[in-house]
């Protein structure tokens, strides 16, 4: 009687988590059918370091370009690969780098890979989880500003998002 009533109170919360997962591989699936892989190599990059809040997972800033900063965040960060195409041992412990490359689906920047090649950088400067809100944003992110205004940077990007519709 016991395990009956604990198969059916836990019928319900497994369907609910099952259908969480399949809806997202089927977007990941439509993403790669509908969008391009771009590669980005990164270089000699300055990089800032936001704390998360909670599980964000680590959150990086990259001067790339004249007035342009890669924003990447997530747990994914954790399965960096380094040298050889191995995954590093050591939670992110090559990551940041002066060298990595990024493989991502262009139109929904999610991020397929992260080879890094380079060696460890420390980021020039931390700012706080609370300096520069975070919703609404994908895994990787091409911001138009510069690392000494990313609070500027970040409103002026979800201003073009919200004005061309674009919110995912």
């Amino acid at each position: 009687m016991l395990v009956t009533c604990g198969a059916i109170l836990g019928a319900y919360p497994s369907w609910r988590l099952h259908r969480l997962f399949a809806t997202e591989a089927s977007k990941i699936k439509g993403a790669v059918v509908d969008t391009t892989i771009e590669v980005i190599h990164v270089k000699s990059a300055a990089c800032v370091e936001q704390k998360p809040y909670n599980s964000e997972g680590p959150i990086y800033y990259f001067d790339v370009a004249p007035n342009q900063i890669l924003f990447i965040w997530g747990q994914w960060i954790y399965d960096a690969h380094g040298p050889n195409g191995t995954v590093a041992d050591n939670d992110y412990a090559e990551f940041p780098s002066t060298e990595f490359t990024i493989h991502r689906l262009r139109d929904h920047g999610r991020v397929l890979r992260l080879e890094v090649t380079g060696e460890v950088i420390k980021p020039s400067r931390t700012i706080k989880w609370k300096d520069i809100p975070l919703a609404d944003l994908k895994d990787c992110e091409i911001l138009d500003g510069s690392l000494s205004d990313l609070a500027g940077a970040m409103a002026r990007h979800r201003t073009s998002n919200i004005e061309s519709g674009r919110r995912e």
